[in-house]
């Protein structure tokens, strides 16, 4: 017998926020372009990707692997959640800005299953 939702959702939830889990920082992070353009309820960088996402699964564009584009799409700013939100106008390097993210998303894979890290590998 499979578990029920309250045992699911509890699962996910200790998964996700305890020991070895991730801890949602990417709410806590404002988009910085909005801080800057003084947005008084800047989007955070959770809602950011959350948004990518949805419009990734949604595309009616064939030539798009749309699975990979959802993937991409959740993960790419996570180390945002470490390293902060660069914008443009910080004037950091295309390489710093790299080797930053690269940084933030080498200390999260500590919350992250091997598999799933194999999978952020292909999108750095």
């Amino acid at each position: 017998m499979g578990l029920t939702s309250e045992a699911l959702e509890s699962k996910a939830t200790s998964t996700l926020r305890g020991e070895g889990g991730i801890d949602f920082r990417c709410q806590r992070v404002p988009r910085t372009g909005w801080v800057y353009r003084n947005v008084e309820k800047p989007e955070s960088v959770s809602d950011h990707m959350y948004r990518m996402a949805v419009m990734a699964l949604v595309t009616e564009d064939k030539q798009l692997n749309k699975d990979r584009c959802v993937r991409l799409a959740l993960v790419h700013d996570m180390a945002e959640c470490i390293v902060g939100d660069i914008a443009p106008a910080d004037n950091i390097s295309k390489e710093e800005k790299h080797q930053r993210e690269e940084v933030g998303m080498v200390a999260d894979a500590a919350w992250y299953s091997v598999e799933l890290c194999k999978g952020f590998a292909l999108y750095l």
